[in-house]
């Protein structure tokens, strides 16, 4: 399952947009850091309900036509985030957090509930960041052995 947030209306990505949650760091800031605020200000949940682990491959330029990344460690790092079953619940056929968290100070963050959506729909959106990180995620969980992937 991949963790999406549904966005209100976005015109020029063709009205309603799902992608994963997501976000900047600050200069001074390491990547395990911005995860983890990224994941409270999007999710309410704290890196301590949420077991973060960075996923393998050389961090990408989610934008070159518009980001310039000048060293070989400059860009976008993926991470991964197991929620515990707990904090889970089914609501009108969908899965999504039991009891939603706002994060403090972060209400622009949270434009409207997370839900949980098959890694199959996932890779389909439109969104190439969301497709690129369910990817990432897949090649993980099988050569953990994980998952197994078949035709």
């Amino acid at each position: 399952m991949s963790l999406i947030k549904p966005l209100d209306e976005r015109h020029n990505q063709g009205g309603r947009v799902l992608n994963v949650p997501r976000g900047f760091g600050a200069p001074d800031e390491s990547r395990d850091a911005a995860a983890a605020r990224e994941l409270l200000e999007e999710t309410g949940l704290t890196d301590d309900d949420v077991s973060m682990t960075p996923l393998p491959g050389s961090p990408v330029n989610a934008d070159s036509a518009f980001v310039e990344t000048d060293a070989p460690d400059d860009g976008v790092q993926f991470f991964a985030g197991q929620i515990p079953e707990a904090e889970l619940a089914r609501r009108h056929g969908q899965i999504g957090l039991r009891t939603p968290r706002p994060a403090p100070g972060a209400a622009e963050e949270q434009l409207s509930p997370l839900v949980f959506i098959p890694w199959q729909q996932a890779v389909q959106l439109a969104d190439m960041f969301t497709v690129a990180a369910v990817s990432r995620l897949l090649a993980a969980l099988v050569q953990r052995g994980e998952v197994t992937l078949s035709r």
